[in-house]
């Protein structure tokens, strides 16, 4: 990746978060139909005046925050789980079904990279894989990862996060829409 296009997407990923957090300021803290906040007051120096903090009400949580709360569990591994994933795995590779999927497997071009694509992400915290539409960087680089933990016996610790290029490419599309707009440019 040049360095040009990495600029871009750290650009891109910057942008997105500074939505995010523009987003959630900006959201009201409770609803009309529930109780307004409890107001409690902030312990300040003596000399200084006393404030009062609205508390946000406890909301139910959303399945990101429980994917999120999941994602952060500690992480043991499980040797049992691992050998029944090993087992699984080979298998899979004589089923003939899977043979023919990965023949198929094997003709794209995410495929060709496995190793190397494998070899980076167990070596860094964050990776980041551009490529074509239907090259394989969200079903097949997820499999390769999965794979390459199961063969070294640790499928059981193997936690894969995938996020939705189209949605980031919408929105930051949307922003440099906007960022045009207000600089008197078209796009």
């Amino acid at each position: 990746m040049d360095e040009r296009r990495e600029e871009q997407i750290v650009q891109l990923l910057n942008s997105v978060q500074a939505k995010n957090d523009k987003e959630q300021e900006s959201m009201s803290w409770w609803s009309g139909d529930e109780e307004s906040p409890t107001e409690q007051p902030v312990k300040v120096k003596p000399d200084a005046e006393k404030a009062t903090v609205r508390r946000r009400p406890a909301l139910e949580k959303t399945s990101l925050d429980r994917d999120v709360e999941y994602l952060f569990e500690k992480n043991e591994q499980d040797t049992d789980l691992d050998e029944q994933l090993k087992e699984d795995l080979r298998k899979k590779r004589s089923d003939p079904r899977y043979i023919e999927m990965q023949r198929f497997r094997e003709k794209l071009p995410s495929y060709g990279m496995r190793e190397e694509l494998v070899n980076l992400i167990n070596n860094n915290r964050v990776t980041v894989i551009s490529g074509e539409t239907g090259c394989g960087k969200t079903t097949q680089v997820t499999q390769f990862i999965l794979d390459d933990h199961i063969e070294r016996g640790k499928g059981s610790t193997c936690r894969i996060v995938c996020t939705q290029p189209r949605r980031i490419s919408a929105i930051s599309v949307s922003a440099l829409g906007k960022l045009a707009s207000w600089g008197g440019l078209s796009l």
